[in-house]
């Protein structure tokens, strides 16, 4: 099969707002309150563990790819592993990959249903976003990826803005302190948990490749870095949280991160709806996000799907993906149920699976360039 897997390159920064954008569609307005429900006041050990697990996996992915011929990482994988093993890891990962986007993307229409745009019906707005998904995703990946340049700068500017604002609220300035003896097994649980920020984890691989020739000794370094502001971000989000509701408040909240944008003071600032500016800039870069990997996985299909889906391979990415999301909300319109799901069946999952995947590579990669080094 002849596809088409040169496209057009983009440089670092380009590069960066793609990682980044994880934790704009990773649900950061429901997973703190499961971290506090797990860990109590050590959620923040389990999120930098969490962290550190996931700049692993992204250094590993970015080492593996920068040393594997390839456009894709399907093509990678098959030079890695064979096309067997290839075809195996991408139909697992990419099963985990649209159950997140399923799930994600009910428990954002869920809150915007309930907070922002409060009586409209949830198949309504799935409806509109599924919609916009489907031109979207006819684009070519460079306009996604430059929409990212756009409205991720943007919302990380509003939300450091929000999160300035929300510090004169802080009502539990301990409540980050570590509580002693910690639990490790609970720790452990929590940390796997949140690992699900980097459950889409396969697009990273085709993205290397999409990197400018002349920037590729930039890549790793710039992943370092673009990592830790990720990570940066998720803690300030959480610490404004926990301070401000305290770990007891934020396990029973429904929507910890909403409610504490919603009661930030701003009768004497000169924006007066900034939660508003945050909710559709938040909306249009989810869009996009799920819009990327749509792509990606509808690239996938290309090489492993049926003949007769080669021409409308995104139109059955987003119906699958639509058709899950929509079994997820008429199954259950209650948050904490869906975000049981993710956190703790699928978070699990992935974090196996991604590891095992990831150490097999990265170990035969650097097998082969021992070998070659010895060869020489």
């Amino acid at each position: 099969m002849i596809l088409r897997t040169r496209f057009e390159p983009m440089g670092i920064f380009e590069y960066s707002t793609i990682l980044i954008a994880a934790y704009v569609a990773g649900g950061v307005y429901v997973w703190p309150r499961y971290l506090c429900l797990m860990a109590g006041q050590n959620g923040a050990v389990a999120l930098g563990l969490s962290g550190a697990w996931g700049l692993l996996i992204f250094l590993g992915i970015v080492f593996w790819a920068n040393k594997t011929p390839g456009n894709t990482v399907y093509q990678k994988l098959v030079f890695t592993v064979g096309s067997t093993t290839a075809r195996v890891v991408i139909t697992v990962v990419g099963i985990m990959t649209m159950g997140y986007l399923a799930l994600v993307g009910a428990l954002y229409i869920a809150v915007l249903t309930t907070v922002v745009i409060p009586g409209h019906r949830a198949w309504t707005l799935g409806l509109v976003l599924v919609i916009y998904l489907l031109w979207l995703s006819t684009r070519p990946p460079i306009s996604v990826v430059r929409l990212f340049t756009l409205t991720i700068p943007g919302l990380t500017v509003l939300t450091l803005i929000t999160l300035a604002l929300g510090i004169h609220n802080a009502q539990f300035p301990n409540a980050l302190r570590p509580h002693w003896p910690m639990n490790w097994t609970v720790i452990g649980s929590a940390t796997i948990s949140g690992t699900y920020f980097w459950v889409p984890i396969l697009p990273l691989a085709t993205a290397v490749a999409m990197v400018r020739r002349k920037f590729r000794r930039k890549i790793l370094r710039a992943t370092v870095w673009t990592v830790c502001i990720q990570i940066g971000l998720l803690f300030m989000l959480y610490a404004v949280a926990v301070v401000t509701l305290g770990p007891e408040g934020v396990a029973g909240s429904t929507w910890p991160i909403v409610f504490v944008f919603e009661n930030i003071d701003l009768s004497n600032f000169f924006i007066s709806e900034i939660g508003l500016g945050v909710a559709i800039i938040w909306t249009v870069s989810f869009i996009g996000f799920i819009a990327w990997h749509i792509w990606h996985q509808g690239l996938l299909l290309q090489y492993m799907g049926p003949k007769c889906l080669n021409r409308h391979y995104k139109l059955a990415i987003i119906t699958a993906v639509a058709i899950v999301g929509g079994m997820a909300l008429q199954a259950s319109l209650d948050p904490k149920q869906l975000e049981t799901l993710l956190l703790n069946d699928l978070a699990p999952l992935n974090f196996w699976v991604t590891s095992l995947w990831v150490g097999v590579v990265m170990g035969i990669t650097l097998w082969k360039q021992r070998v070659k080094k010895i060869d020489r």
